[in-house]
């Protein structure tokens, strides 16, 4: 019975288990694979209305592969691709819809490249250029027709000139309240 009970243990450590958490009622919250102690394989954790809310995948304890979450009534919200825990290439996120809503560049596991925002149809809204998570040169944003409405230039954390457009083109440049209010105005389109 105890040699039984060894190479149950010895088998469960090597080949894997699955752990969960549940809820009081008895609904998995979260459920991991484990091998050698180690995370190992897809972790997905769901909302308390049952719904999948995310799917990581571990090599050896290490985020490395899809990453996924999901909104509350299931549609794909965000993925990313990961290897020994850092994000590589793009990390995107969607509309409840499905369309593209933002697609942020990753190098070195910080937000290196031009961010890019989009409205519901696909037309470019906002476009910002990162270095190591800061902004760094001009970004961009757009009306819903594609025309140009502001340009704001940062160099070393500062602003060095913003303009705005009208729809008709005219170019003015922006005061310092506009320049304050710039990230409160609702980078992101609004889910209608």
């Amino acid at each position: 019975m105890k040699i039984l009970l060894v190479f149950l243990l010895s088998f469960i450590f090597c080949f894997g288990e699955v752990k969960t958490i549940t809820s009081q009622d008895g609904s998995i919250l979260v459920e991991t694979h484990y091998v050698n102690g180690k995370k190992d394989g897809i972790e997905k954790i769901y909302y308390s209305n049952h719904v999948l809310q995310a799917e990581i995948q571990y090599s050896k304890g290490l985020k490395s592969g899809n990453v996924k979450s999901y909104y509350k009534t299931g549609e794909l919200e965000s993925e990313a691709i990961f290897v020994d825990d850092q994000v590589k290439g793009d990390m995107v996120y969607y509309y409840k819809s499905g369309e593209k809503k933002m697609i942020v560049p990753y190098k070195n596991n910080q937000s290196n490249g031009v961010l890019k925002k989009y409205y519901k149809d696909g037309t470019l809204y906002y476009e910002e250029p990162n270095v190591n998570n800061s902004i760094q040169g001009t970004s961009r944003k757009y009306y819903n027709d594609g025309s140009l409405f502001q340009e704001i230039t940062v160099e070393n954390e500062k602003v060095v000139s913003a303009f705005v457009y009208s729809r008709d083109g005219k170019k003015s440049l922006m005061t310092a309240r506009d320049i304050e209010n710039r990230h409160n105005d609702g980078l992101i389109p609004k889910e209608e």
